[in-house]
Parts: structure tokens; sequence; C-alpha cells
């Protein structure tokens, strides 16, 4: 008897965990112009929120810094420049937990809201927004939007230093996270939910600037919402929010001055001091039957709270299928996610040990499905399976 060993490949989009983590958040401002000008600056270094808190600052030259009604902290420098050249370093540790407790589950709201020229929602946005409402569940809601979008934007590095608005987004379906986050405003917004655009950084293949969104829900706040990376509420602990608006151009450093030659070039460093897993609550397992060749993926919320989470299954390509969702779980709700392995690439000669894996947030679980390729197929039990996982199906 011959054993052959499928290797998996895993790509991921972000190499972060999901629960807490310590960033070192360092923001360079470097102002040129006359050494006898006397300017005004006001820098944005960092978001104070629910799941974020700035535990220290520094500055130098010695400076000060306030905070705005959002949570957003400003360094504010008043004073003569002193050389053609002034630096201004602002040092922050954030503690970062993008953890949640949605213990309700709102109606959605059903009113359009006013938007920027950059959000505005036309018709066919406000049309596939309404075709997206669950009547009875903003989290449903939200949960369709952010899939939505995550799967017909196209992610394209070329949009990177462009500046499109929603309705140009629908049309190009191409677009760096400002063009996700743009047209999940819209749709959001055109619902009637409120929403704040958030800037910051994130942790991809290098540490990158990034947007995402917060959406307002009664009796919560603002959940976190990444439609780019297909996150809600549970953030990869990457997230570092430096600043809101409304929009891509409503975010900005703010720098007056006499003197019309002045320019102002902005440098950052963010580094993880630490990180940790999240696993409580959440309990995972995979089950095989080789008579139908039918995977089925079993996962339980153990928590008394609704609980977003990103979910994918992987094996090799020849015998399954990758699929790679954002899931709602209801408190104390267990699903199944099932699959059927391509049989008629089984050789009868051989039998084959094939991995699968399946990763709900943090919690991964992994296996070996034993398959001899010599067994007859019984279609009975992939029926009834299949019956099943209808019946699981939304509607």
């Amino acid at each position: 008897m011959r054993y052959i060993l499928f290797f998996l490949f895993f790509c991921t989009f972000c190499f972060s965990d999901f629960g807490r983590s310590t960033l070192l958040l360092e923001r360079s401002w470097t102002i040129t112009g006359d050494s006898n000008d006397f300017i005004d600056f006001q820098g944005a270094l960092a978001v104070n929120n629910s799941h974020q808190r700035v535990t220290s600052i520094e500055i130098e030259p010695v400076g000060n810094y306030f905070t705005d009604k959002s949570g957003t902290i400003w360094v504010n420098y008043i004073g003569p420049m002193n050389d053609s050249k002034l630096i201004i370093t602002a040092k922050t540790t954030l503690d970062i937990d993008y953890d949640t407790e949605l213990f309700f589950d709102p109606i959605p709201p059903n009113a359009s809201l006013v938007s920027t020229n950059l959000t505005a929602a036309n018709s066919a946005i406000k049309y596939q927004a309404q075709s997206l409402r669950d009547e009875n569940s903003s989290l449903n809601t939200i949960l369709r939007l952010t899939n939505w979008v995550n799967s017909y934007v196209q992610y394209d590095e070329s949009y990177w230093d462009d500046t499109n608005s929603a309705t140009d987004v629908l049309k190009q379906k191409k677009g760096v996270c400002v063009q996700y986050t743009h047209l999940f405003i819209s749709l959001a917004r055109s619902l009637g939910f409120e929403t704040r655009f958030v800037s910051g950084y994130v942790l991809a293949d290098s540490w990158q600037p990034h947007t995402w969104v917060e959406v307002y829900l009664p009796e919560y706040g603002y959940l976190p919402v990444d439609p780019t990376f297909g996150q809600i509420g549970v953030l990869d602990n990457s997230h570092a929010a430096l600043s809101y608006g409304d929009d891509q151009l409503s975010s900005y450093d703010v720098l007056l001055s006499r003197n019309q030659n002045v320019a102002l070039e902005v440098n950052d460093t963010v580094q993880f001091a630490s990180s940790s897993f999240r696993l409580d609550g959440i309990e995972q397992s995979i089950f095989f039957d080789p008579s139908s060749y039918l995977v089925d993926v079993i996962i339980t919320n153990n928590r008394m709270e609704y609980l977003f989470a990103a979910y994918s299954f992987t094996t090799s390509p020849e015998f399954g299928t990758f699929d790679s969702s954002l899931i709602l779980l209801q408190p104390n709700q267990s699903i199944h996610r099932y699959y059927g392995l391509n049989h008629s690439y089984f050789d009868d000669s051989y039998s084959y040990s094939i991995p699968v894996s399946s990763s709900f947030n943090d919690v991964v679980s992994k296996k070996n499905l034993l398959v001899d390729g010599r067994s007859p197929v019984c279609i009975l039990p992939f029926v009834l399976l299949f019956l099943l996982y209808l019946k699981t199906l939304p509607g």
C-alpha cells in the first residue's frame, strides 16, 4: 500500500494574531522653510477608543498634545522655526485589543444619511445596499456588506495614490484599502448606519498605511470593520488607528505659516512589542466520511454574545476547495460547513493522506484525511449531509 502526502500552501493577506498586542509607534514630522518663520502645527498621533489605548507619549522638542471629541490625540507645536528645518518627533505606546462584547443585535436603520462627495451613493449603490439589508439584523447586514465589498473589489496596487469616489469604485471594481473603505461607507450610510473613516497602519508583507471603517451600533458603540481584509469586530491586532474622518480627504495634519514655501514631510515607524493569540470561547473540529468523501467542519461559539470571525478552509487544490469568508455566530451557536473531496482524482491503486485545515480567527484545526482510492463511493451520506447543509443557509 502506497501513501501519498499532499502539502498545503497557505497565503494570507495579513501576518498578525487576533489577540492583544502592544505596538510602539513613532511619528516624525519634518518641516522645512524660513529659519525666521513662526509656525502653528497640529499632527494626528493616535486614537484612544475602546479597542486601542494610548499608554505613553513622548514629544521632542517639548510640545503639547490634546485629545479631540472623537478620541484622536493631536501633537501641537506653536513657536519659531529657529532653523530652516524643524523635526517634531512623537513616540507612543498602543495597547490594542480588538475583542467585542456584542450582546444585542438591533434592527438596522432605514434612512439614508448625508455623505461626502467621495462616499455619496448613487441609485446603483442604494439598490445594492438594500439587497444586502437584513430587515431583522444590523449585525447580519454589516456582515453581508463586508463580504460583498471584499469579494466585489479586486485588490490592485496601481490605485495606491488615487482618490476614487464610491461610485467610481462600483464601476471600476478595483482598488486598495481606500477604495474598499469608500464603497463600504457609501453602502452603509445609504442604509442609515453612522460611520467614520479610520486612517492608520497595518501589518501585511510590511507595515503600511491602511484605512478601514467604524460603524455605530446602539447599545454598543463603534464597531470596527475592515472590508479590505474581511474582518469585523475582532480585527487582527496589527491595526493601529491614527485618526478619524469622513473620507480619505478629511483626515490630515495642519500646518499654518507666514512662509508660502514651507513644506511638511511625515515618516512613521511601527513595531510589535508583544502579541498574543485569542482562543477563548471557540471550539472547532473536523470530521470525515470516507464513504462519501465529505468533510464536516463544526464551529461552536461558547460565548454568551454574538461573535464575528474570519473563517477559512484549505485542502490540496487537486482534491478540494479553498473557502474564505466572514462568519457571524449567535450566542452558544454551533454551525456546520461541508466540503466534498473531488474523488475523480483518486487512483484506485493507492491510498491517500490528505491534510486539511480550518481556521476561525486564531482557532486552527488540522487533520489528515485517510482515503482508500479503491473504496466505492456511497452517494447516500453525501446527499443527506448536503440537505442538512442547505438547511443551515440563511433564508
